[in-house]
């Protein structure tokens, strides 16, 4: 993920390096979904603690915002919530750029939560300017504050744990949505790869080196894929820009 700059208007002003790509349409059984995290070149999505310099540079802090002119839905987890959107969903730039696609109105912000522990006083939802209300997705047993019913608006499902493609399902029917971007946190990013639902992966290199021990990584379960079960991906293209890389990816689906 990445942090607000001095300039963010500079920031969304200049194209970013994905704005011309043309994304794959989505396929008859659900929404097109990607995957975009950035991390350090020794493999940490974050520093471990707000004393270090962000590991994302201007170039790709300019791509991941302006890389959401691509999609109608951004999808996250809880512990990526104090994240801000920088209210760039709604800049004049982006709002344009989106137009020009034939995307006239901001994607969905889409929150997903199993034991629906979400702070309502959270930065993502506390833009008045956004037209929308966050869309939370949380099990059929979960009960949730007033507070957050009336920052968000609470969607349950069936069953005790979310399902991500009964999620996906349920936002192209009733929201039209046809592509999804997910800006993590990792455990929501392991959540979709394991159910076969992610078909891309967009992964910026950092040129920085932090030495954690056990850093936090783009892909997180509470145990990794089983040795016939790990997934394949294969490299669409690979950019360079100053000392950042840009990777993206495709899944295999056997």
């Amino acid at each position: 993920m990445t942090a607000p700059t001095k300039n963010k208007r500079d920031l969304f002003k200049e194209p970013g390096l994905y704005d011309s790509i043309r994304l794959p349409e989505a396929s008859p059984e659900r929404p097109y979904v990607a995957i975009n995290m950035v991390m350090t070149a020794d493999g940490a999505i974050s520093p471990p603690d707000h004393s270090y310099r962000h590991i994302s540079g201007p170039e790709d802090q300019r791509t991941y915002r302006r890389m959401r002119i691509h999609f109608d839905a951004i999808m996250r987890g809880t512990k990526t919530l104090d994240i801000d959107l920088d209210r760039n969903l709604m800049n004049a730039h982006i709002v344009n750029a989106r137009a020009q696609i034939g995307l006239p109105n901001p994607p969905f912000v889409v929150i997903l939560t199993n034991t629906g522990n979400v702070d309502p006083n959270s930065l993502i939802f506390q833009h008045d300017i956004y037209p929308t209300r966050p869309l939370l997705f949380v099990p059929e047993k979960v009960v949730t504050s007033s507070k957050l019913q009336d920052v968000a608006c609470v969607i349950q499902m069936d069953g005790p744990q979310l399902i991500s493609a009964d999620v996906l399902q349920w936002l192209r029917e009733n929201k039209g949505v046809e592509r999804v971007l997910s800006e993590g946190g990792a455990t929501l990013n392991y959540s979709l790869i394991s159910e076969n639902t992610v078909d891309e992966y967009f992964l910026t290199i950092s040129p920085t080196i932090i030495g954690q021990s056990n850093p936090r990584t783009p892909v997180e379960g509470e145990f990794p894929f089983a040795n016939d079960k790990t997934r394949n991906i294969s490299l669409i293209s690979s950019i360079s820009s100053g000392d950042e890389v840009f990777l993206r990816y495709k899944f295999e689906f056997q």
